[in-house]
């Protein structure tokens, strides 16, 4: 790991704070907006935000001829996570969703193995085993019989959410290393748009959404995707890949705050129990052995 600087864990606390309240915003934009007409504002706004930086760097240049792959990137990194939790936040507590979040580098493990030729060492298989468990552990702490039933499809998605993040670091890593991120992420944003556009024109709510979820969207947009994507690539850049993975620890705890203080969600010791084993495999998994 490279030297860690007092800027590099101040980065990495206001990425957990950032991430940890984008589970907060969708909570609340979701049900006036509907998921994938939210989705398509939030990629457009953050497209919006970013574009004037990219054109004064010097535009699109660095992506010539990765056309094709950026539209893969697109679809792991954008188009299809913001869907599918902008959907299991119509249904799920704002805090579940960022602990399931927490799976993302599960994924990336077990992607990069089946995938990428990555080596899984033992210590990644038991943490892939243990984050396992506490998934099942949080899908039974909604309940019993219909209850769990009726959440098990926004589960689902959000964990169909973490493996599109997981292979896009697989993928992003061997087909975009090196490559300015501000370029990455604002082409990769306006494919986003393309795509979600015609489904969101398809589903447009029946009535304008209030200033609060106008609100929650635009800071969604801004913040927790086009400048949070921009510390992210900055903290990998200056702490390195592993130091900046351990956000993973900070969003669901961030998560689970802000729903508790801003929408009042219960926080349950089997959903506290739960966040603790999946991130426990966490740990197993992205620490060096």
């Amino acid at each position: 790991m490279d030297h860690i600087k007092r800027r590099d864990l101040l980065d990495l606390l206001a990425l957990g704070v950032i991430w940890g309240a984008s589970f907060l915003f969708m909570r609340i934009a979701v049900p006036q907006f509907g998921a994938v007409p939210m989705a398509a504002t939030r990629v457009a706004t953050g497209a919006a935000f970013l574009l004037p930086l990219l054109l004064m760097k010097g535009g699109f240049l660095p992506l010539a001829g990765r056309l094709p792959q950026l539209f893969v990137l697109a679809l792991a990194t954008q188009t299809v996570p913001f869907a599918l939790f902008a959907y299991a936040s119509a249904h799920l507590p704002a805090g579940t969703s960022a602990i399931l979040n927490a799976t993302v580098p599960l994924f990336g493990a077990l992607i990069g193995a089946v995938a990428f030729s990555t080596v899984l060492k033992p210590r990644a298989i038991a943490g892939l085993i243990c984050g396992f468990c506490g998934v099942v552990l949080l899908i039974l702490n909604r309940g019993s019989g219909p209850a769990i039933a009726a959440s098990l499809y926004p589960v689902l998605a959000c964990l169909a959410a973490s493996l599109c993040y997981g292979f896009a670091a697989n993928f992003a890593r061997r087909h975009f290393n090196g490559i300015d991120p501000i370029a990455t992420t604002t082409g990769s944003q306006l494919i986003s748009i393309g795509l979600l556009a015609p489904f969101a024109l398809a589903n447009l709510p029946a009535a304008n959404p209030n200033l609060l979820a106008w609100g929650c969207v635009m800071v969604l947009g801004i913040l927790c995707t086009a400048i949070a994507y921009l510390i992210y690539y900055r903290l990998i850049r200056n702490a390195g890949p592993t130091f900046t993975m351990s956000v993973t620890y900070l969003v669901p705890m961030f998560g689970v705050i802000w729903s508790a203080l801003f929408i009042h969600e219960a926080i349950t010791p089997l959903m506290l129990l739960s966040g603790g084993i999946i991130l426990a495999g966490v740990a197993l998994t992205i620490q060096p052995s």
